[in-house]
């Protein structure tokens, strides 16, 4: 801060003197240009801060993306899952009239040869 103050005040002074120009056309032209640098100044803060909101913003749905692609993974795995199971079910279901047949036959045949051991209920 010390070392800009001091060229404030004497960096145009030094210029005018160096040039031979008056060194109030010097001030002049050095306060524009200062003021010309705070607002670029103002300009690339303001300007970063929204870098930063826009960064943030970008990280927070980049993860809740790659949330969402984990659960699609998952859920898509899952269905696959679910397909093999289907088809064993279906295979199951195929063979269930066989099965109810001969577990039949086989209730029959236990009645016959052990008639009061086997409820007639069943």
């Amino acid at each position: 801060m010390g070392l800009c103050l001091v060229w404030k005040l004497c960096g145009y002074v030094l210029f005018a003197a160096l040039t031979h120009l008056p060194p109030d056309s010097f001030q002049f032209q050095y306060m524009n240009v200062a003021r010309y640098a705070q607002r670029v100044t103002k300009f690339w803060k303001r300007s970063e801060s929204q870098r930063n909101a826009i960064e943030t913003a970008y990280s927070k749905e980049h993860k809740q993306r790659r949330k969402f692609q984990d659960e699609i993974l998952g859920l898509k795995a899952r269905i696959k899952a679910l397909e093999v199971a289907e088809v064993k079910l279906q295979k199951w279901e195929a063979r269930k009239p066989f099965i109810n047949h001969y577990l039949q036959a086989v209730n029959d045949m236990s009645r016959l040869v052990f008639p009061v051991l086997v409820p007639t209920e069943c």
